[in-house]
């Protein structure tokens, strides 16, 4: 087989597998020299040999007789190489974000209210609260009629207390004096909105 057949047969073998691993078709086999001769064994040489003249055609000549002609490398065909598979990994779901209320901050509040003046002397009272809540009553100046009325007005704070505001029970014997720290207290306790 001559030289120019065989660099056809390499051409159209690297053609076709080139073919092959761009449009992903399986691989043609190999075409061997003797798979090529049963093929087409009478068949002429599709590119004809040059013909050359004069000077080229001398000096062939006498390179030919001494140098041998290299064949072209057979060529090996290429592996095909597998498309790799990418699977999506799947978009991430934002979580809403619950934030939740902060507790209010507790704030007391404390007043001083107005000085009543009653039959036995003058009542003041200061009150402080949380969030609606009566914390505390301090007798500011409470006047009373004798020693044995001294008691009452820490009485009437315990009492306040308990009822959380003016709606407690006057101390038995001392009327005038349970009225004027009930008027005391009610000052002082809209000083801090209750």
């Amino acid at each position: 087989m001559r030289l120019e057949s065989k660099i056809v047969y390499g051409l159209v073998g690297i053609s076709a597998l080139a073919s092959s691993i761009i449009v992903g078709a399986p691989k043609p086999e190999p075409v061997t020299e003797a798979a090529a001769e049963e093929i087409a064994p009478a068949q002429t040489d599709p590119i004809p040999a040059p013909t050359f003249t004069g000077d080229a055609a001398d000096a062939i000549d006498s390179n030919s007789a001494d140098q041998t002609v290299e064949e072209a490398p057979a060529s090996t065909p290429e592996p095909t190489v597998e498309p790799e598979i990418v699977t999506a990994e799947p978009a991430p779901v934002d979580t809403p974000v619950v934030e939740t209320p902060a507790e209010p901050v507790a704030t007391s509040q404390t007043a001083t209210g107005s000085a009543v003046g009653y039959r036995y002397g003058v009542v003041q009272l200061s009150v402080t609260a949380t969030d609606g809540h009566l914390d505390d009553i301090t007798i500011v100046q409470a006047s009373v009629d004798g020693g044995k009325y001294r008691s009452v007005p820490s009485e009437l704070v315990q009492r306040a207390m308990a009822s959380q505001g003016t709606g407690f029970a006057n101390v038995s014997g001392a009327t005038y004096t349970s009225d004027a720290f009930r008027q005391a207290l009610s000052s002082a306790l809209a000083g801090v909105g209750l």
